[in-house]
């Protein structure tokens, strides 16, 4: 027998492992976003994959071979960025408040009986940190520091659109503000525009909660509340619709991260991607005791792409 008794220790670690299994599980199924994007584990620091461009094949013919470029292959490139959560408790410090009541006689600086409370809090406020992020990030362009948010550790997929829309890679539609009086209108003008092989197949209509909203208003005007049918996006508390154009082939998807912004982005959520190191770093807190202080802190990598960014396959709006 050890001559240190490790038993109030094994308790309190016992305790918190239990709602790890309980609670830490949901973090990625309650990070919306996550259920719709292609998800790359095992990403250290950078992944790079190839697009083949294919280019004109077919040419007038004339007897002598004279082959030109058929494809270029571009290079893709999705870094990921490390982050951290860091949260402190003084257990004892409650005993001076109305708290004070919730806990048992003598100094026990391991009991904390908010924890599970404040864990679940801690985590709800970490999803929605995450949705916001991987949408609307801009990574700061001088060397970060401490205490600076996740939001400007990577750039989003926001950004990432309008650094392709300023280099050309692809051409914004000129929608003007979207309102709805006007949903329905703009969003068949960026519709056309689509590659015939998308109207076919089908595609994803990204899009703010404001401008979903728009749309099931207007849908419900034109056609006396018989609007469209909803459709699950990985859970029944997740829903988007049926876009009428293309068959029934193509879903609005509103998309909280987005916040107020106006842009509409018209690709398939194949083509959306999240690089993370592992799973497990969004799945669990790590606890340490430190004499009077509870200690909770989780450090993870993420980072966003976006492939098949060019016109035809992406359609988006000129609305930030």
């Amino acid at each position: 027998m050890a001559s240190t008794d490790y038993s109030a220790v094994a308790g309190y670690r016992s305790y918190v492992e239990t709602i790890s299994e309980d609670i830490f599980r949901k973090l990625f199924f309650e990070f919306n976003t996550a259920r719709l994007v292609t998800i790359h584990e095992g990403v250290k620091g950078k992944k790079v994959w190839t697009e083949m461009k294919l280019l004109n094949l077919a040419k007038a013919y004339f007897p002598a071979f004279s082959a030109g470029d058929t494809n270029q292959l571009v290079p893709i490139e999705m870094d990921v960025s490390p982050f951290k959560v860091e949260h402190k408790e003084i257990p004892q410090e409650i005993e001076d408040t109305h708290l004070g009541f919730l806990r048992r006689n003598s100094f026990n600086h391991q009991e904390w009986p908010l924890e599970r409370y404040s864990v679940e809090q801690l985590l709800a406020k970490l999803q929605q940190e995450l949705e916001v992020a991987v949408w609307q990030g801009v990574k700061k362009s001088t060397a970060l520091a401490a205490g600076d948010s996740i939001n400007i550790v990577f750039n989003g997929y926001l950004k990432i659109i309008a650094d392709a829309i300023t280099a050309t890679t692809v051409t914004a539609v000129v929608t003007g503000a979207i309102t709805e009086v006007n949903i329905l209108e703009k969003l068949k003008l960026m519709y056309a525009e689509l590659a015939p092989e998308l109207k076919t197949n089908g595609t994803d209509i990204f899009v703010s909660y404001a401008l979903f909203d728009h749309y099931v208003a207007a849908m419900d005007t034109k056609f006396a509340g018989n609007s469209a049918p909803y459709v699950e996006l990985g859970s029944a508390t997740y829903q988007g619709m049926r876009y009428r154009q293309g068959g029934g082939n193509t879903t609005l998807i509103p998309v909280a991260g987005m916040g107020d912004s106006g842009r509409v982005i018209m690709l398939p959520r194949a083509n959306f991607h999240m690089g993370i190191d592992s799973l497990a770093d969004f799945s669990n807190f790590n606890f340490e005791q430190q004499v009077r202080e509870l200690l909770y802190w989780l450090d993870a990598k993420i980072g966003v792409q976006i492939t098949l960014l060019r016109d035809g396959i992406a359609v988006v709006n000129d609305q930030a």
